[in-house]
C-alpha cells in the first residue's frame, strides 16, 4: 500500500502515518502463512497539538509515526550500523578554557548564593562556547535524529538547572553536597538516556514476543578534564551526579508529560526495538518480506 501511493506520488492518509493511533508497543506478532508482521498495543484517536505534532485525543501522548520505524528499520540494513545515538560533546579547547574559569574562581574562594552563582554559571557557559553534535546510525535530517538530539539537549538543560523539571528532577547545582562544593577538582559530569526495558519474551515458536517494561534510562558518569581539556573516563558515577540520573529516571514519566519530546523519545526507543526484533531474529524473512520501500 505504502509502496504503491509513493510509486503514484499520492500521499500517505493519516491511519498510515501515525500507525492507525498506536501509542506504545507492547507486542510483535508473525504471521508466516498470510505474510505478516503485526506490531501491537494501546491506540487511541488522535489530533494535532498547536505545533503540528499528532497526539491522542485523550491521553495527549504523542502517538507513533511510520517514519520512525522506517528509519530504525533501515538502520538494520546492510548499509545501517544497527546502532542509533546522539553525542553532544563539548571542544577540548572550551574545556581548557573552562579550567581557567574554574581556576580563578577557586582562587577567589566560595561564591555568594544567588545573583553570584547564575553569574558564575553564564561564565562557564560562555567559556565552553560551542559544542559538537554527532549523530549516528539515523541521517542527520531524520525525525528520530531531531528527537534524539532534542531530548538529550533538554536533559541536559534540566541537568544544569536551565530548564525547570519540576521539584521532583532538580538540577545538579541544587544536588551538590557542601563537601562537592568545596571540592577544587574539574569533573565533567556525563549523562545519556538509553533503553531500559526489563525484557523481551517469546512464545516457544517465536511467532510472539512481548515487550516488558518500556522506559527510559538516564545513565551518569564522573569524567575529569586533564590540562590539554580531554575528558578521561572513570567509568563509574557518584555523589550529585549518580543521584540526578536516579531522578530523572524515576520520573521519566512525569517528565515526559512536562515536554512531548520525552515520550516521543520512548516511541522511538519501542519502534527501535521492534527494528532490532525484526533484524536479530530474522522476522522479514520468517515471512518472505524484502521490506521494498520500507528498507
Amino acid at each position: 500500500n505504502v509502496q504503491r501511493r509513493l510509486a503514484a506520488g499520492e500521499p500517505l492518509p493519516e491511519e498510515l502515518k501515525y500507525l492507525a493511533g498506536l501509542e506504545k508497543v507492547r507486542f510483535v506478532f508473525v504471521y508466516p502463512h498470510s505474510g505478516d508482521i503485526v506490531i501491537a498495543g494501546p491506540a487511541e484517536g488522535w489530533q494535532a497539538d498547536s505545533s503540528g505534532n499528532a497526539r491522542g485525543a485523550l491521553s495527549g501522548h504523542p502517538v507513533l509515526q511510520l517514519d520512525d520505524l522506517v528509519t530504525g528499520l533501515r538502520s538494520f540494513e546492510p548499509e545501517g550500523s544497527g546502532l542509533i545515538g546522539c553525542s553532544i560533546d563539548p571542544r577540548p579547547e572550551g574545556l581548557q578554557r573552562l579550567r581557567d574559569v574554574v581556576a580563578r574562581s577557586n582562587n577567589r574562594g566560595a561564591l555568594d548564593a544567588g545573583a553570584a552563582v547564575s553569574r558564575w554559571v553564564d561564565e562557564l557557559q560562555t567559556a565552553l562556547g560551542r559544542q559538537d553534535i554527532t549523530i549516528t546510525g539515523v541521517p542527520a535530517d531524520s525525525r528520530v535524529a531531531r528527537v534524539l538530539v532534542e531530548a538529550d539537549y533538554k536533559m541536559k538543560l534540566i541537568g544544569i538547572g536551565t530548564l525547570d523539571a519540576g521539584s521532583e528532577v532538580p538540577g545538579i547545582f541544587d544536588l551538590l553536597t557542601a563537601r562537592e562544593q568545596r571540592d577544587q577538582s574539574l569533573d565533567a559530569l556525563r549523562w545519556w538516556l538509553s533503553m531500559k526495558y526489563s525484557q523481551v519474551l517469546h512464545s516457544s515458536s517465536r511467532d510472539t514476543f512481548q515487550l516488558v517494561g518500556s522506559a527510559v534510562l538516564c545513565q551518569s558518569e564522573n569524567e575529569f578534564v586533564n590540562t590539554r581539556g580531554e575528558r578521561v573516563a572513570t567509568g563509574q558515577a557518584a555523589g550529585s551526579n549518580r543521584a540526578f540520573a536516579r531522578n530523572f529516571t524515576d520520573h521519566y514519566a512525569s517528565l515526559s508529560k512536562r515536554d512531548r519530546v520525552f515520550s516521543d523519545l520512548q516511541n522511538i526507543f519501542d519502534l527501535a526495538l521492534v527494528a532490532a526484533l525484526v533484524n536479530r531474529r530474522g522476522l522479514a524473512e520468517q515471512v518472505g518480506w524484502d521490506m521494498g520501500v520500507f528498507g
